[in-house]
């Protein structure tokens, strides 16, 4: 039942460690049904009882911590709108191994997990020289005007040869610019609050 509530449940990074917490009770199901017993008093080995309770409460008690952090949005680092998950799907079946995608960096964490695709930033080991990335960055999202995002992210193109990128939630709460379709970028992708741009390919 533990099992099953990690794993269903709406916790997100916080899950991983839950789950590795649900090791202890594997191994203390496998001690009430695989321990020697004694023949004549059918006595078993067990745990003391306060470590056994402290093993057997602490992943429960993990899983009712992080499924009230996720309810109360207390964590929003992790915690992430489903909006943006899902534009991670659709740029997961869209976007290949040598595409570069412009994000804010909470939208380029998610990224490497449903795409092969590149980020401008995310996850720091793919993040080179991570402050100036970060300037660069919010430099364009919180552009004053259309005209100065679109040569903050020429400057960017420059070296990273972006293909996509990205307004959603995430990148809204950086500026409030009307960023729209930048010039050489067509909208591939759209909901409510989200967007997906792509660079338009030349024919031929």
């Amino acid at each position: 039942a533990v099992n099953a509530g990690t794993l269903l449940l709406p916790i997100w990074q916080q899950g991983r460690q839950a789950l590795g917490l649900s090791v202890p009770l594997a191994l203390l199901g496998f001690m009430a049904l695989a321990g020697p017993q004694a023949i004549a008093t059918s006595s078993r080995i067990a745990l003391p009882a306060l470590p056994a309770a402290t093993l057997a409460f602490s992943s429960p008690l993990l899983v009712a911590l992080y499924t009230a952090i996720t309810a109360g949005g207390v964590n929003p680092g992790y915690y992430v709108p489903q909006e943006a998950v899902e534009a991670v799907s659709w740029l997961g079946a869209h976007a290949g191994s040598t595409d570069v995608v412009l994000a804010s960096e909470r939208f380029g964490n998610l990224v490497p997990a449903g795409c092969a695709c590149r980020v401008v930033i995310g996850q720091q080991f793919q993040s080179f020289d991570l402050a100036t990335r970060r300037r660069e960055v919010l430099g364009f999202y919180a552009a004053p005007s259309h005209a100065i995002a679109r040569s903050r992210l020429r400057a960017i193109m420059a070296r990273e040869h972006i293909t996509f990128y990205v307004i959603s939630p995430l990148e809204r709460e950086m500026g409030r610019a009307p960023l729209g379709a930048m010039p050489g970028f067509a909208l591939r992708y759209h909901t409510r609050e989200t967007g997906i741009y792509g660079r338009i390919r030349p024919h031929g």
